[in-house]
């Protein structure tokens, strides 16, 4: 997947009036509820609660600009309401990984720009 069809940069950062910092913060954010929510994937008696997980993930997904994390979170809601827990596993480990490239990207281009400056 290219890497413009993976995040809009552009929206985020048009969203957050700028500043790369904050959108950096809230990728790490995002990391640390999808890892949780990884975690608690395996529990089937959490189904409600983990709708309504991955529906929030799936929103700020969204805001970040986190396109190809969206979509993987779009399919684990459809497999949870399937009651397929390890296929929701497989997308949240999917939307996971993509946010971590997302701010592997983001922290290359902060790089940059200080390089730019200096």
């Amino acid at each position: 997947m290219s890497i413009a069809l993976e995040f809009d940069v552009e929206g985020a950062l048009s969203r957050l009036g700028g500043d790369q910092r904050l959108l950096c913060r809230l990728l790490d954010r995002s990391r640390e509820e999808l890892e949780g929510a990884l975690a608690g994937s395996a529990d089937p008696m959490r189904e409600s609660t983990m709708a309504a997980s991955l529906h929030r993930l799936r929103g700020g997904a969204l805001g970040l600009g986190a396109i190809a994390a969206v979509k993987e979170l779009q399919l684990a809601e459809s497999a949870l309401k399937l009651g397929s827990a390890n296929e929701v596993h497989v997308h949240l480990r999917c939307a996971l990984e993509s946010v971590r490239r997302y701010r592997e990207r983001m922290a290359h281009a902060s790089e940059a720009v200080a390089v730019r400056r200096s």
